[in-house]
């Protein structure tokens, strides 16, 4: 595979205490008088310019003698060094401390690393092959693995690997250090798990729980998987969560407590159903994001942000069939299904933004508005993932109504996989309409301009009950509540704001426009100390609440940037911004669902 043109990289960890990798690079000789090289901005799957180049430290240039070659820096994260054709070493250090699964992160129990944190790319070799050597850190017992095909390397990992050019480089993250894996088969594919850290997890039991799971993702495609090996890193925390895509493998982040112990024979919890959904969600993106992907996505430009209208596609679409998996799977029960979409459709009647964003451009603005939120973001944007996922929901119930069930939202994602992903074709933005009207025979654009184009509810009520299921809008019972289960109490009154705990009192960290906060002129960042003169805590702030009498406004005092402040709040009740679900017609849903 190599020849005279091929780049070689070497990358080590080289300090804990600073969080600092090395990283080497060999050019060979070439006819270029000048070489070009820079760090990507940002990484694909992960919507937000981040300036890797900002962690690029000791940057410097070598001729085969040794002697040092001037660099020059054109711009935030781009190089030039003129070197009259010679073969060139470049050695920099790497700071890797973004405890992430989109950056670098290096400390005494792991070092994890994504392409596009690690490796420069030198312009006039980018469509070359890359060959990569990893080095141990001396003064751990570490292994490593990554995703990338290897060449040769010992027990432990290290060694040589390789890559068809820099682009596929980029697309292998990398684990350092201790773990614990495990390896099954499933569909003709080889997994790999490995999770970072020696934790007592039940890996046997994570394994029979994600197999069907995984079963019912290939099953979707019913072709050939693209792939024949796949490899799961899950980076352990205390509190995290997280995951990005790679064309074989995936990097997820999770808390380590919140995953089946040895010997503890206890039901699924939340969390560990969670999990298992993380897993379905990153493994569905084979197909949907790394193959079939937008056609502004097929060769991105990663020093600059790349504007798409399709992610209510491919994040929305994923967010649907990675809950649907583990219903189809019987992973997870009907109801326990029911309870999630319940919950996901709360979040978004919780979200004012709604009624002001469209879910296509939700998706353009993912780089200025979704990954960078702010306070007031929640009255003023909606998530691509909710409710993308919602309009899959919608679609699928769409399609089989106008095809007397002979076709579902399945029968999308089959023909976005052979007439693009398959073919490495990108998609345009108006790709669902022919594919839906070649499955009802119904022109569907007037439909999607509702649902996808502009602002506004969904119809949910009425799609969920052609299978089988009730819809229902309550009150909040608490500050708690996420909705998905009936409740038997309700809040009197809410403020209408998230709060996070302080040593005194609560901060204000949102404010829902219209609310009795709203109307108060309570801001975001004021701490709340009292209602009605008695102290404000995180446990009793239902209670006081509560305890607001209609004819009379409440006092609450506040602290806003060291001033004590008072305002009045006048009740208003609670709106109805919680959803459960219920089984109307159990064979309908089953149908649905596809289970006996």
């Amino acid at each position: 595979m190599f020849n005279a043109k091929t780049i070689e990289y070497q990358l080590q960890p080289f300090s804990i205490s600073q969080h600092l990798f090395k990283v080497n690079v060999f050019i060979p000789a070439n006819q270029y008088d000048s070489l070009t090289f820079s760090m990507p901005a940002w990484i694909p799957g992960s919507y937000m310019v981040r300036d890797f180049a900002k962690n690029v430290c000791q940057i410097q240039a070598k001729d085969e003698s040794g002697n040092n070659l001037a660099i020059c820096k054109i711009d935030k994260q781009t190089w030039q060094t003129h070197h009259q054709g010679c073969a060139i070493e470049i050695s920099y250090l790497v700071y890797a401390f973004d405890p992430s699964v989109r950056s670098a992160y290096l400390n005494d129990e792991y070092g994890f690393i994504n392409g596009t944190s690690a490796f420069i790319e030198v312009k006039e070799f980018s469509d070359q092959p890359c060959k990569v050597t990893l080095l141990p850190f001396k003064q751990k017992a570490w292994r490593v693995i990554t995703g990338m095909p290897s060449i040769r390397v010992n027990e432990s990992g290290f060694g040589s690997y390789q890559a068809l050019n820099y682009a596929a480089l980029i697309d292998y993250p990398i684990l350092f250090g201790e773990f614990i894996d495990i390896v099954f088969f499933q569909d003709d594919i080889e997994f790999t798990m490995v999770y970072t850290g020696h934790p007592p997890i039940d890996l046997e039991r994570i394994v029979k729980d994600l197999k069907p799971v995984l079963q019912q993702q290939v099953k979707l495609f019913e072709d050939q998987p693209p792939i024949d090996k796949y490899l799961f890193i899950t980076l352990l925390t205390e509190n995290g969560y997280g995951g990005l895509e790679h064309k074989n493998s995936t990097v997820l982040m999770f808390s380590r407590w919140d995953l089946p112990i040895l010997n503890d024979p206890s039901e699924k919890t939340k969390s560990y159903r969670d999990f298992l959904a993380l897993c379905s969600h990153e493994f569905l993106h084979t197909w949907h994001v790394k193959r079939t992907r937008p056609k502004v996505l097929l060769e991105p430009d990663l020093s600059r942000e790349t504007y798409t209208e399709q992610l209510w596609i491919y994040e929305g679409f994923t967010s649907f069939y990675d809950d649907l998996a583990l219903a189809r799977s019987g992973v997870i029960t009907p109801e326990q299904y029911l309870e999630i979409i319940g919950m996901n459709i709360t979040r978004l009647l919780r979200n004012p933004g709604r009624l002001k964003q469209a879910a296509a451009e939700s998706s353009f603005d993912a780089w200025t508005r979704f990954y960078q939120q702010d306070a007031n973001s929640i009255n003023h944007i909606v998530s691509y993932y909710t409710k993308g996922g919602l309009i899959a929901l919608c679609l699928d119930i769409y399609i089989r109504e106008n095809s007397s069930n002979q076709y579902s939202l399945d029968d999308v994602m089959r023909s976005l996989w052979q007439q693009f992903g398959k073919l490495e074709l990108g998609t345009d933005d108006d790709v669902i309409a022919p594919i839906l009207e070649s499955l009802t025979g119904k022109c569907a654009k007037a439909l999607l301009q509702t649902w996808v184009y502009s602002p506004g509810e969904l119809p949910l009520a009425t799609m969920l009950r052609h299978i089988g299921v009730g819809y229902h809008e309550r009150h909040a019972e608490s500050f708690a509540d996420t909705g998905g289960k009936d409740a038997a109490g309700k809040m009197q009154f809410s403020l209408g704001i998230n709060t996070k705990s302080a040593e005194t009192g609560l901060v204000v960290t949102q404010v829902r426009e219209a609310s009795m906060a709203c109307d108060a002129d309570i801001q975001v960042n004021d701490k709340l100390i009292a209602i009605d003169g008695w102290q404000v805590k995180e446990s009793n702030l239902h209670r006081l609440l509560s305890g607001i009498n209609e004819a009379t406004a409440a006092t609450i005092h506040l602290l806003r940037d060291g001033r004590l402040v008072e305002a009045q709040i006048k009740a208003k009740q609670v709106a109805f911004d919680t959803c459960f679900l219920t089984i109307a017609d159990k064979d309908k849903l089953n149908n649905w669902l596809g289970i006996a």
